[in-house]
């Protein structure tokens, strides 16, 4: 009986939490999807090292954002994002 009370004890706090944070995340300018899955400790995964080495490539080639993302088939942001991250005063290759 004790477990079950701690393990129901532990989830309505949990449920707490996320709420709260939610609504700190969502005051904060989020979208209210958006930080519940931050608040949920959930994110955005990262593009692989190897698509980030065909952007860099492409880039230093002179491939324009829009070519990039339509030949590799991810977002125009996604692509935006690392080349400015490449643009970077020491830049390192991650």
């Amino acid at each position: 009986m004790v477990p079950i009370v701690s393990l129901l004890i532990v989830l309505i706090l949990s449920i707490f939490v996320i709420r709260i944070a939610t609504v700190a995340l969502t005051l904060n300018g989020l979208s209210k999807e958006m930080a519940r899955a931050k608040a949920q400790g959930k994110g955005r995964h990262r593009i692989s090292r190897a698509m980030q080495d065909k952007i860099a490539q492409f880039h230093q080639d002179g491939v324009s954002i829009n070519q990039i993302q339509n030949r590799l088939g991810i977002a125009y942001g996604t692509v935006w994002n690392y080349v400015q991250k490449l643009k970077e005063p020491n830049a390192s290759s991650t």
